[in-house]
């Protein structure tokens, strides 16, 4: 299955994932139930009629990561967060 594009997260447990959390916090993307194609498919066509909230997503994304890590930290953290998806 293909992975869904940057600012949609699939997710066995739509809450209380570490990566579920910090998007809901942070308002800089969603998540969608694992295997719910149409979910998944809704937030994709959202968003890509929608490049203001593509735009808001991505500036979002970016103030919480420079707020929350410095570069080092932060290049660690996600390189742990995004092994932990596999």
């Amino acid at each position: 299955m293909a992975s869904p594009p940057p600012g949609v997260r699939r997710s066995s447990s739509v809450t209380g994932t570490q990566k579920s959390r910090f998007l809901e916090a942070n308002g800089c993307g969603f998540t969608v139930p694992s295997g719910d194609g149409e979910a998944l498919a809704n937030r994709i066509l959202e968003l890509a009629g929608d490049r203001n909230l593509c735009a808001t997503l991505g500036a979002r994304a970016r103030f919480a990561f420079e707020r929350e890590w410095d570069k080092e930290q932060g290049l660690a953290k996600w390189e742990d967060l995004l092994r932990s998806t596999r």
